[in-house]
């Protein structure tokens, strides 16, 4: 679980992060890795009672009612504890989903409309985060609706290659990405590629949609 946790902080928040910052597309100022600078927080609404996903909600705030920016130091250490179990995990998550679709919903009545796919990348950001990635899942549970439509397991387990391959292949681009940004770091560096065999199950690995 800790191993898992700290390939998916690398690849989210390392990686992920650096990427974002260069287009100015970051999505959410996650509380515990953020700092603020006094004089823009005291000029916002601070902690909103209306969702449970504050730091997003705070970069909203920041981002659209204040016209501020949104920046990430990408050579900043941070210590956080990891997830414990399953339960803390799965309690983790839903409130993460639960808190961007609160954020989502109270912005999209004011500075945010579905008709900026293309022009807005928080938009996006959401349907990627709650339509896209269920098709992960749905795939998990296809095979048992899809033998009974009387589909081949060959053509089934091609069909999970092809999948499986495809995932591979975003995880192999990612840990290029961390290779490079964990430059600075060397103990990092040579920690990381120790456990690079962790790319081969992705389905074993923690994804962060939202935060990710």
């Amino acid at each position: 679980m800790k191993l898992n946790e700290y390939f998916e902080y690398c690849q989210t928040f390392l990686a992920g992060r650096n990427i974002e910052n260069n287009s100015n597309h970051i999505f959410t100022l996650s509380g515990a890795f953020s700092a603020f600078k006094r004089e823009t927080l005291i000029r916002t609404y601070l902690y909103s009672t209306d969702t449970i996903s504050e730091d997003t909600d705070m970069t909203f705030q920041i981002r659209y009612n204040l016209k501020g920016t949104i920046s990430f130091c990408d050579d900043a250490i941070f210590y956080s504890e990891p997830i414990s179990g399953f339960s803390e995990l799965y309690t983790q998550r839903q409130r993460w989903q639960r808190g961007e679709l609160e954020v989502i919903n109270k912005y999209l009545s004011q500075v945010l409309s579905w008709k900026q796919f293309f022009s807005n990348f928080q938009i996006r950001r959401l349907i990627i985060d709650h339509t896209v990635t269920f098709l992960k899942i749905i795939w998990m549970f296809a095979i048992f609706i899809l033998l009974g439509f009387g589909y081949s397991w060959i053509s089934l387990l091609f069909s999970y290659a092809v999948i499986y391959l495809l995932y591979l292949f975003l995880e192999i681009s990612s840990s290029i990405c961390v290779y490079i940004y964990l430059g600075s770091f060397p103990e990092e560096r040579k920690f990381y590629l120790k456990n690079i065999w962790m790319i081969f199950f992705p389905d074993l690995k923690l994804k962060c949609n939202t935060k990710c």
